[in-house]
């Protein structure tokens, strides 16, 4: 501390010094004015460039467009979806639109008493007690919409369209048919027309878009049936496709129908997270639905109370299991259909 004070006090003290009073000698020379000096010039190296270099080092360190970027190019962009979008679309996969609504228009004078009234209301209710079904055939309306939304926009997407307006237009579509079939009931003794079953096919067609919509949650979240007959597996093809018939003086459903051994479920996939990707939990679901039986004459017949019930579980994730990577053909198929159906016997839920 003593010598850094010292020092500074130096400093402080300091006198300036004049430098008219150093010596002659120390002075400096001036220089000659015809004297040149050669200095060292520093060596200047011209960069010569081909054209064709620059382009491809620019190509080079240009970014590699993306998937999201291909889609914006594509016919449909989700930002300026329009009719013509729709039309170009919808004309791309004829034999998926006119098959389902071939199938449909046969199923429906075959089976659904289409032409045997006039044009009539019929307030059905939705999940109520006093309801033909405890809201069964209401899940079934939203099922369908939602598997013929999703069963359009895929093939659209095998098309020159992006993801987000192929959802759009699948869901229109779906809607479509879905009134085409509710207007026809309209005209059925048996049906009519129901506004309540319009609502639920919307529910359906929109939860399609929103699934496909945001990013992530298609490979997360499925809507499916679980199906078991409710008359044993044997009979499960005895009507179909009517939608019941008599046998052995028994009644017994198609699966179309049959209500009673019927589940709605939604499937949360752990596969669909990064961080389970690489784990056994991969083939783990989360499960959450809704059941109801009961309410059959056979099941009333048979004295059984009404039941409406919201249960929950755990899920064998099957498509993963089966068909780890994408697949085509027949497997493509099946791993598709595994999206929309869960397999019997295969998940644990609560009664």
């Amino acid at each position: 501390m003593s010598a850094l004070l010292y020092s500074a006090l130096l400093l402080q003290t300091a006198q300036p010094i004049d430098p008219a009073a150093l010596p002659v000698e120390a002075a400096v020379a001036p220089v000659p004015a015809d004297v040149a000096i050669d200095l060292p010039q520093p060596a200047v190296e011209v960069a010569s460039w081909d054209l064709a270099q620059v382009e491809e080092r620019q190509a080079a360190d240009a970014p590699l467009p993306n998937d999201d970027d291909r889609d914006d190019e594509v016919i449909g962009d989700a930002d300026d979806y329009s009719a013509h979008t729709f039309w170009t679309q919808a004309k791309s996969i004829p034999w998926r639109l006119g098959g389902a609504a071939a199938v449909i228009t046969a199923t429906g004078f075959a089976n659904w008493d289409w032409g045997s009234s006039r044009f009539r209301f019929n307030n059905e209710g939705l999940f109520g007690r006093d309801t033909a079904s405890l809201g069964m055939d209401k899940l079934g309306h939203a099922w369908s919409s939602y598997v013929l939304a999703e069963f359009f926009a895929d093939g659209i997407e095998t098309g020159p369209a992006n993801r987000k307006s192929a959802a759009y237009t699948g869901a229109i579509l779906s809607m479509g048919l879905m009134t085409y079939i509710e207007v026809f009931d309209g005209f059925s003794a048996e049906h009519g027309f129901s506004i309540e079953d319009l609502a639920v096919d919307t529910a359906g067609a929109l939860l399609s878009v929103a699934r496909r919509s945001i990013p992530g949650l298609q490979d997360k979240l499925d809507f499916r049936l679980l199906y078991v007959p409710s008359g044993g597996f044997d009979s499960i093809l005895s009507c179909f496709p009517k939608p019941f018939c008599d046998k052995d003086g028994k009644k017994v459903r198609s699966p179309i129908t049959d209500y009673s051994g019927q589940r709605y479920l939604m499937a949360l996939k752990l596969a669909g997270f990064d961080r389970f990707k690489r784990s056994p939990l991969r083939l783990v679901e989360l499960h959450g639905g809704y059941y109801a039986r009961g309410f059959t004459q056979e099941d009333r017949d048979a004295g059984k109370p009404l039941r409406r019930r919201l249960f929950f579980g755990l899920g064998l994730n099957v498509g993963e299991l089966l068909f780890p990577n994408r697949e085509r053909g027949i497997k493509g198929a099946a791993k598709w259909a595994l999206d929309y159906i869960q397999l019997p016997y295969t998940a644990i839920h609560s009664k």
